[in-house]
This record gives C-alpha cells, structure tokens and sequence, in this order.
C-alpha cells in the first residue's frame, strides 16, 4: 500500500518550494514534511519539473543528506516512469522540450520509528552553481521541526491528531499556540483543495483551542467518504494532518 500526497498549498516549512532557472522549474506540488507515516507503506512527495525551452533539458539531481532512522527505510529519486535504486545518490534527468516532469521523493518506513530528514540538489548540467535545494521529512510520529532557508525552525503551536480519527459524522481538533499571532486552519481534499475554513483569527499565546469539522464543505454540503487533511498555519509556519471520514 502506498500514500501518495497531493496538495497545492503554500507551504512554507521547507527550504524551496518553487524556483525558476532560464531552462527549467522546478515547484513542490506536495507537502514535503508528512507525518504519522505507518511502516513498509511507501509516502511519495511529488513536484513538477518543467522545461521551459523547445530544447531536450539535462537535470542533475544529487542526495547531499540522507538520514534515516535505522538501515531498513529507504529512499529513492523517481522521474517519470523512472525509478532510480535506493542506493543511487546522483543522477541526470532527461527533460523532453517543453514537458513537464513528475519528480518524486518515494520514503519507505520500516517497523522503526523515528523521521528521515533528506536534502536533494537539484541543477542544470550546464548551470551547476545555480541550484534548487528541497528538504524532505517523513516521520512515523510527528514532524515537528521545519526548515526554512537552510535553518531548523521550531513551530510555535502544537497540533493535535483529531479525534476521533475515523470519524462519522464529527471530528474535533485541539491546537495551543506559543506565541499570539494570526492562524489559519483549513480542511483539503486529496487533491489539495481547501473545502473548509475552521478558523482564520487571531491566536493568543498560551490558550487552548479546539475545532468541530462536520464533513460538509463551505456550500455546506456533506463530503464523500475518505482521506482528508487539515492544515493550520501560523505566521507562515505550517503543519498538516490527515484524518478519515467513513460513512
């Protein structure tokens, strides 16, 4: 079984979300840290690769960092249809003109937990010092830092794991926060639609907060049976959960 996750938000807890060189760009089309992953079930992290010229493109990719909790996860570079062994650290990519690639990070866990923290590099053959550097983080638990331009950040909330989770018909969520600051927290679909507002107001430091989602969307209508995420962000910083509604 494999958890693929799709989202198309602004995700600000990892190093590049979207960067644009002369021949090609690369954005994050999901969200890079995934939490709660279960074992031997393979997270993909997915981005778009685009060439932006009419001229086949050479792509280099290179794992700078791979740490992983124990020698039983692993980890490997997909492109396309291709997959590269787990034990392949750099490569090249071909970009077919005016294409856009699907680029992933495929992690699997094994029955040790704990987070694996990989960095990729990513540039044109002919441009090696202009680089895109994307940071990855699954985690059998909670990831609980993010990285923002090279540096470890520490959230200033906790979000809790909803309950209960599966859920039919209701489902609350409890956040605190640290520091009073304004926070956003949203429900998406699979496909990284927002659905449902739950909260977009000013958080004061020190206070407990929960949230009651009914599974109806913001028409009020109710949802179908599935996989959901609830994200909140505060002052930029963000964190993502996935919950299950089953009728």
């Amino acid at each position: 079984m494999k958890k693929i996750i799709f989202t198309t938000l602004a995700i600000f807890t990892f190093a590049a979300s979207s960067f644009a060189q002369q021949v090609y760009s690369f954005t994050m089309v999901s969200d890079a840290n995934f939490s709660f992953a279960q074992p031997w079930e393979l997270v993909e992290i997915h981005a778009d690769m685009t060439n932006l010229t009419s001229q086949p493109q050479y792509i280099v990719f290179d794992r700078v960092t791979e740490n992983l909790p124990d020698p039983f996860w692993s980890s490997s570079v997909c492109a396309g249809i291709n997959c590269w062994a787990p034990f392949v650290g750099t490569d090249t990519i071909y970009l077919a003109p005016d294409t856009t690639l699907d680029i992933r990070m495929n992690i699997t866990p094994s029955t040790v937990q704990g987070q694996a923290d990989i960095v990729v590099e990513f540039w044109d053959a002919n441009s090696p010092n202009d680089k895109v550097v994307q940071d990855y983080h699954v985690s059998t638990e909670e990831v609980t830092v993010s990285v923002e331009e090279g540096e470890v950040i520490l959230p200033s909330f906790k979000l809790a794991q909803n309950f209960p989770n599966p859920f039919n018909p209701s489902t609350k969520i409890e956040l605190t926060v640290d520091k009073t600051d304004f926070g956003k927290l949203s429900v998406f679909n699979v496909l990284g639609q927002e659905i449902k507002v739950l909260a977009s107001q000013k958080f004061t430091a020190g206070q407990n907060y929960t949230f009651a989602w009914d599974g109806k969307d913001a028409n009020d209508s109710p949802v179908a049976s599935g996989v959901y995420f609830y994200s909140f962000d505060l002052n930029g910083i963000s964190q993502t959960k996935r919950m299950v509604l089953a009728k």
